[in-house]
C-alpha cells in the first residue's frame, strides 16, 4: 500500500525547474542543473612570422606537396590507371601539378586550419584583424600562391607577400604569454 510522505498530504510540492513550474514527481525526470560560467581559452598573441620561418614552411609544404604527387602516382599504379600519367604532355604535367598543388593547398588550410608545414613551424594563418579566415579567403590565398614567381614578393621588404595582401591575410607565430 502506498503512503505519501509527510508535508505532502496527497498533494504534489511544486519546482520550478528553468523557470517552468512542475511537480517534483515531473521535476525528477528533468536535467540535473548547474552553473556553467565561460571557459577561458589560455591566453595568446600573435606576432608576423619572419621570412626565416616562412621560407623553412615553405620548403616543408613543398616536400609535402611532392609526397602527395607521388602518392597520386602510386595510387594511380595500384589500381592499374597508368595509361593517362604516360600519354600526358609537358603542358598537360605542368596543368596537373598546379591542380595537386592547389589540392593540397586548400585542403590542408581549410580542413585543418593550416598547412602540415605551417603546424611543425608554429606558424597560422590568421585575417589581418587576427581571426580565422574564411574559406573564400583561403581561395584566394591559394590561387594567388599559383601565380609565377609570387615567392619574389617577399624580397619587397615587410613580412607580407602578394597571397597575403590579396586575401587580407597574414602568416603569424603564435607566442605563447
Amino acid at each position: 500500500m502506498y503512503s505519501s510522505p509527510p508535508n505532502c498530504a496527497g498533494m504534489p510540492d511544486w519546482v520550478t525547474v528553468k523557470g517552468v513550474l512542475m511537480s517534483t514527481n515531473e521535476a525528477r525526470y528533468a536535467p540535473p542543473q548547474a552553473e556553467v560560467g565561460a571557459i577561458e581559452a589560455a591566453p595568446r598573441s600573435f606576432e608576423p612570422a619572419s621570412r626565416g620561418r616562412r621560407f623553412v614552411t615553405f620548403i616543408i609544404d613543398y616536400a609535402f606537396i611532392y609526397l602527395f604527387m607521388f602518392m597520386v602516382g602510386v595510387i594511380s599504379a595500384l589500381v592499374d590507371q597508368t595509361a593517362w600519367l604516360e600519354e600526358m604532355g609537358p603542358l598537360q604535367e605542368k596543368l596537373l601539378g598546379v591542380t595537386l598543388f592547389f589540392t593540397y593547398d586548400v585542403l590542408t588550410e581549410t580542413l585543418l586550419g593550416r598547412s602540415l608545414a605551417k603546424w611543425i613551424t608554429g606558424v597560422q594563418v590568421l585575417t589581418v584583424r587576427g581571426g580565422r579566415p574564411s574559406r573564400l579567403q583561403l581561395l584566394k590565398r591559394s590561387a594567388v600562391r599559383l601565380v609565377p614567381f609570387e615567392f619574389l614578393s617577399s624580397f619587397r621588404g615587410g613580412t607580407r607577400m602578394w597571397h597575403d595582401n590579396a586575401s587580407d591575410t597574414v602568416s603569424a607565430r603564435v607566442v605563447a604569454r
